[in-house]
């Protein structure tokens, strides 16, 4: 949460106050559905890349780096994208990092249920998002 706390007025102004974002996001609404899932799954390998190149767990960090490409697409696609972001995330965090590695069984209940609170979590986050988006569409129609 003080992540969202931290990230969102930013993102409020950043929205609120930039055309060119706004056009960015109806572009990337537009396009054809497998070139939006290429681009997220890669965001998502990136992001696990990064973990796995410098050696940090998710868990570790209570797994907030895989929320920050959830935030990103939920941003700039939509919300049904950022659940698949969350999916393919929680997924591929469970094979290189829960134990045991390289399998896709969870032995840890620890592990399970991080994975689930980061999908819930992640999941409100990007409803958050997607709803403040639809909003300032909304306010912006009115004026």
């Amino acid at each position: 949460m003080m992540l969202v706390g931290a990230i969102a007025p930013k993102l409020i102004l950043t929205f609120k106050n930039n055309l060119r974002i706004e056009a960015f996001r109806d572009a990337c609404e537009r396009l054809p559905l497998w070139i939006r899932s290429g681009l997220i799954l890669l965001m998502i390998a990136i992001t696990l890349g990064a973990a796995l190149v410098f050696h940090a767990n998710p868990k570790d960090y209570s797994y907030v780096p895989l929320v920050i490409p959830v935030i990103v697409i939920a941003a700039f696609f939509d919300f049904f994208s950022a659940l698949f972001a969350i999916f393919v995330t929680a997924f591929g965090d469970d094979y290189f990092f829960a134990h045991p590695q390289s399998s896709f069984a969870l032995t840890d209940w620890e592990d399970a249920l991080g994975l689930v609170v980061f999908a819930i979590f992640g999941a409100l986050v990007a409803l958050a998002i997607d709803e403040f988006l639809d909003f300032l569409r909304a306010t912006k129609a009115l004026q």
